[in-house]
């Protein structure tokens, strides 16, 4: 790694020059960004993880640029002309020149002649009508859809965060919108595998919405490349880790991280429910079709530990019709850090769930079917992921764990 240590960098080739920052996120970890202007003269940002992949991005993008800028110098005047006639061609479709002959070019790379072209745009004068709808509306009109269809808290921040993140790259119509512009998009986010596709299925629902609304012809995301990605081993706590947490936790929250770690209920599934649907008398939690994410109702039982950790975390005076988590998901999300630093315990995602289905599948002894009806999952899933992770006298301790 470099032994430079000033920030930001400016990494330089020739005539072109591209900016390097860094700064530091909540958990201590270093995230650079790379800032250049591309070739339509739009500032583009690119993040990464590492310094040293940052700076080589970096490196390679100045080389792009000034053999742009070597390119250019060598056009005619008659060249330069042309590219300014089509550039103001485009403009009142908010689409650059760029823009304009890479669709074009992922036109005639599947279908090999402009013949076809003109024939499909005929078909979809004929047979669809567009609706004029910038990028950035319908991101809005679907995000408040979901809000009124009750999608949770935690599911529409994260389409809000990805779908606003997506307009911010698209100021222009939906229809004006084309496959490989939505590929080259895809293909410059820095993360995995698995993100990709977590994005290639947003949008997927997002163009889903907007065809149906005919604010364009067609699902782009269908047009777009799939990745392979395996699914990292579920992650759980130790029971000695887990009381630790629970210790830690204010008691604003306390009662819906018992149900995560010994009912195995989902985040999103406890954000929605009430104290009327916990029923410590019968030993059982209700979770109605409202609530679950399968929109199946379910019964869940309540272990002696979890009876012994309600009592103690549920609040004086509540009301049947009052929320086990009075605070917003974005408090909880917050607190995180928070409770991990006080207990000496990494934060693991989703591991109390994950621990709820390894433990009681142990205290089940194999038994897929209960273990997934009391999850909301499927058999098959629960197999697939929780299997042999611990042992019996591992799932006796996680629930001996008593306040």
């Amino acid at each position: 790694m470099s032994s430079k240590t000033t920030w930001p960098r400016t990494v330089r080739f020739d005539n072109a020059a591209v900016k390097v920052t860094k700064t530091i996120n909540g958990a201590g970890n270093p995230r650079f960004r790379i800032i250049y202007r591309d070739t339509d003269g739009r500032r583009v940002f690119e993040s990464a993880t590492d310094e040293d992949k940052a700076l080589a991005r970096a490196k390679q993008q100045a080389e792009i640029l000034s053999t742009h800028g070597a390119r250019v110098a060598e056009a005619t005047p008659e060249q330069i002309a042309e590219i300014i006639r089509l550039g103001d061609l485009l403009q009142p479709f908010n689409v650059t020149l760029s823009a304009g002959v890479q669709a074009l070019a992922g036109w005639l790379k599947t279908h090999h002649n402009l013949e076809s072209l003109s024939a499909s745009i005929q078909g979809i004068k004929n047979s669809v009508v567009i609706e004029h709808r910038s990028v950035a509306e319908a991101v809005e009109e679907i995000i408040k859809a979901k809000e009124e269809n009750g999608a949770c808290d935690a599911y529409v921040g994260d389409l809000r965060r990805r779908y606003r993140k997506f307009a911010a790259s698209f100021a222009c119509e939906v229809s004006s919108v084309t496959g490989p512009m939505v590929q080259q998009w895809l293909d410059a986010l820095d993360g995995s595998n698995h993100d990709y596709m977590k994005h290639r299925g947003l949008l997927s629902v997002f163009f889903n919405f907007c065809k149906k609304r005919g604010y364009c012809a067609a699902n782009l995301a269908e047009e777009t490349d799939s990745r392979k990605f395996t699914h990292a081993e579920a992650q759980v706590y130790t029971a000695d880790e887990f009381k630790k947490l629970l210790n830690a936790f204010p008691m604003r929250s306390l009662a819906g991280y018992c149900i995560a770690g010994f009912a195995g209920l989902r985040i999103a599934e406890i954000a929605r429910l009430c104290w009327q649907d916990v029923n410590l008398p019968e030993r059982h939690i209700i979770v109605s079709a409202g609530i679950a994410k399968t929109s199946s109702r379910r019964v869940v039982p309540i272990s002696d530990n979890l009876a012994a950790w309600l009592e103690k975390a549920k609040p004086a005076g509540a009301q049947p019709g009052h929320k086990i988590w009075e605070v917003s998901e974005n408090i909880l999300t917050w607190e995180h850090d928070t409770v991990s630093e006080k207990a000496g315990v990494p934060w693991k995602n989703n591991a109390m769930r994950h621990s709820f289905c390894s433990y009681r599948l142990a205290v089940l002894r194999g038994d897929y079917v209960k273990t997934a009806f009391e999850a909301g999952n499927s058999p098959k899933m629960i197999q697939k992921h929780y299997q042999a992770l611990v042992t019996e006298a591992q799932a006796k301790a996680w629930f001996e764990i008593m306040p």
